[in-house]
């Protein structure tokens, strides 16, 4: 698709999905405009850089957008992955705040150039977690659910104005980890983790550098060849859960997953707290579990 001579305002576009969607649209033509905290060092020449807090003062947003605006991706977003018992009140509040207020604070003050485009269009980034159930996202789910609420409310009010809005459920996303955090969603000793690591920096399949706000620590990302090499993966991988799950029915294909997400549940949360660290742990878990089934098992 041609942009040439589009006006586009991406918010959040410093990294992740933002970062490689301002680098799409320059490339083919258009003039981005982007919203965020921070800058990126890797965006080409030619992007007009608002420096905004969507939670701040955006009301001098209006003055340094074009008279027309052909398009909006709100492309800011939360990954706060905790244990129900454990995600506070706060927590629900500010991953709400950060998807669902801060897009409509955005989309009002970008409102009239989009109108005056005379056809432009709104894009929403969700999350599959919003209507899939998935582990340890409670709270991203609640707000990325109001983000699709607020895109069907918003795309029958502005059709009249032929203003489309459309909302993109992605899946997790990381455009980098520290290494740390990318061992322990790994679950793995912190030995083995740098050791696979390492054997992936020797293939070339992944990078590092210094972190910026943490000098002790190290980010890395995925490259191009890991990329392709992981693409590939997917599609073999495909083929094997065709055949693996033979002539199942969805809802026989959905038991055994239901199942082995409760006991990911249970194990993640017993590796998360530290639970067993000795046999007398191992022990006693056993007992609690074995007095749990005797008692499920009562008439």
């Amino acid at each position: 698709m041609d942009f040439n001579g589009k006006n586009i305002l991406v918010v959040g576009g410093s990294s992740g999905i933002g970062l490689s969607l301002i680098n799409s649209l320059a490339a083919k033509g258009a003039k981005v405009f982007n919203v965020s905290r921070t800058a990126s060092k890797v965006w080409p020449d030619g992007i007009t850089h608002l420096p905004l807090d969507v939670l701040g003062d955006v009301s001098s947003l209006p003055a340094n957008l074009p008279d027309q605006l052909h398009g909006l991706v709100y492309s800011v977003g939360s990954i706060n992955l905790k244990p129900f018992s454990r995600i506070s009140e706060d927590d629900f509040l500010t991953d709400y705040k950060l998807n669902v207020i801060g897009a409509a604070r955005i989309i009002q003050q970008a409102y009239k150039s989009l109108r005056n485009a005379q056809g432009s269009s709104i894009v929403l980034i969700s999350s599959v977690a919003a209507r899939s159930g998935m582990s340890y996202h409670a709270s991203i789910s609640a707000a990325k659910s109001g983000v699709e609420g607020l895109a069907l409310s918003l795309a029958t009010e502005f059709a009249s104005q032929n203003i489309r809005v459309n909302v993109v459920a992605t899946s997790l996303t990381h455009d980098n980890l520290s290494k740390s955090d990318l061992i322990s969603r790994n679950i793995q000793e912190k030995t083995s983790g740098i050791e696979v690591i390492r054997r992936l920096l020797s293939a070339g399949l992944v990078k590092q550098w210094d972190d910026e706000n943490d000098k002790r620590a190290k980010r890395i990302s995925i490259t191009k060849q890991g990329k392709e090499l992981l693409y590939q993966v997917f599609t073999d991988m495909n083929d094997v859960g065709k055949m693996v799950s033979g002539k199942l029915s969805l809802s026989e294909k959905l038991s055994p997953q239901y199942l082995l997400q409760k006991l990911e549940t249970f194990h993640y949360q017993l590796h998360e707290n530290k639970s067993i660290n000795s046999k007398d742990d191992l022990k006693s878990m056993a007992k609690e579990l074995s007095e749990q089934d005797a008692y499920s098992n009562l008439p």
